[in-house]
């Protein structure tokens, strides 16, 4: 299987995935989301416009493209886990038949569809609640059906694709015990700290108050990332390997990340937070 070349087969035709992506893309919600930007609140501490930011950190942080660099690390998630089953490991979690990568990489595409609409927009990952999860994809369920009629040529595909992202958004995108919700989740992970890494490398050339949101970010994505991807390594190699490959600039992180960033959490919770840090930072360096 290569993942990249997977289309969604329907009753009449296929359909890439690119296809979903710009119907979506030219539609006015898509429009509204790639005006908007992820990790706001850091943005607003370095005190960057939209497109500082987006040209700073790259398309994760547009909250339009995200979808697609979640669809990329997606891609190099099944390659990784196809290549460790051809290796001779045969761990169920790791095995994706074509129809479950393709349930994968749906779900990479219209995941956060729903922050389009009105009262549902980005929310930073330690604030979102499962309530807030639920209410954005029950928002999300209501505009499926008017983009699969931007891609399909009649009924039955159309009914057929919505059944399909509906699926992908139940049982995938905010439901973690499923073996794809598991795997779907730390790809997520995966994204939020490659842009907490990549805050941190541009971080030293910035001027002070660009340095110190940059810093928070990174701190923040530390503080609820790494413990759960350095349990999820044991199981997905992709993970393994991605750590791996980071982890000179993760532990000089780790060492190199100022206090000071966390005056920017509410003073009753900055200790607890100080606190959180140095628990996650022994589980790091116990790791690796």
């Amino acid at each position: 299987m290569v993942a990249a070349s997977l289309k969604i087969t329907l009753p009449n035709e296929k359909i890439t995935f690119d296809q979903i992506h710009t119907a979506f893309a030219n539609s006015s919600h898509g429009k509204f989301l790639n005006q908007a930007v992820r990790y706001g609140r850091y943005q607003e501490v370095a005190g960057l416009a939209k497109e500082a930011w987006v040209a700073l950190l790259g398309p994760d942080v547009n909250n339009l493209e995200h979808m697609t660099f979640t669809d990329g690390l997606t891609i190099t998630f099944l390659n990784s886990c196809s290549q460790a089953v051809k290796k001779g490991n045969h761990n169920d979690a790791i095995t994706f038949s074509p129809d479950e990568a393709v349930k994968l990489r749906l779900t990479a595409r219209i995941h956060d569809w729903g922050e389009s609409i009105k009262g549902h927009y980005d929310i930073t990952f330690a604030d979102k609640t499962i309530q807030d999860e639920e209410a954005e994809h029950k928002a999300l369920q209501r505009i499926l059906r008017s983009k699969t009629r931007a891609v399909v040529t009649n009924k039955e595909d159309e009914n057929a694709l919505v059944r399909l992202m509906r699926t992908a958004l139940k049982e995938i995108a905010t439901d973690r015990t499923t073996k794809l919700g598991k795997a779907f989740n730390a790809i997520e992970r995966l994204g939020y700290l490659s842009t907490g890494i990549k805050a941190f490398e541009v971080r030293p050339i910035q001027e002070k108050k660009v340095s110190e949101g940059l810093a928070w970010l990174t701190t923040d994505v530390f503080l609820n990332q790494i413990e759960m991807l350095c349990s999820y390594k044991v199981s997905y190699p992709p993970v393994e390997e991605f750590l791996q490959h980071h982890k000179i600039t993760i532990s000089d992180a780790f060492n190199d990340l100022p206090e000071e960033v966390f005056k920017y959490y509410p003073a009753e919770k900055r200790d607890s937070m100080k606190n959180r840090f140095t628990q996650v930072r022994k589980v790091w360096f116990a790791s690796f």
